[in-house]
């Protein structure tokens, strides 16, 4: 979203095109220690530029990406070299350890294309 990271409620969150939800295999203080981590950048501006070096700015996946950093091994995160850099795009998350626990139903073909690899 244009305005940057900000509180939302779940059921205005979920109204997009796609949706998947996946399950971190993290302690409980570790999901408390990534929800801190992100709670921490709320009013933090959308980053139009997915620099992901810099964490003044954050685009989507940047966020979740800073969140998770300190476990991004554990979990087999990790940032693509594209054209514009490195990055990570929400397909990205969906090829790491993260266990896929639901995915909507115009999703579930290209998922499945996905997890075929």
């Amino acid at each position: 979203m244009a305005q940057g990271v900000f509180k939302e409620d779940i059921l205005t969150f979920l109204r997009c095109d796609f949706v998947a939800v996946l399950r971190p295999h993290l302690t409980k203080e570790e999901i408390r220690n990534i929800t801190m981590r992100i709670r921490e950048k709320e009013g933090t501006e959308y980053d139009f530029d997915f620099d992901f070096k810099s964490h003044c700015r954050l685009s989507c996946t940047e966020l979740v990406y800073w969140g998770f950093k300190p476990y991004i091994e554990k979990l087999g995160i990790a940032l693509v070299k594209r054209f514009s850099g490195e990055t990570i795009t929400p397909d990205d998350f969906l090829n790491s350890n993260l266990e896929v626990i639901f995915v909507s139903s115009v999703a579930v073909k290209k998922v499945e294309r996905m997890t075929r690899k």
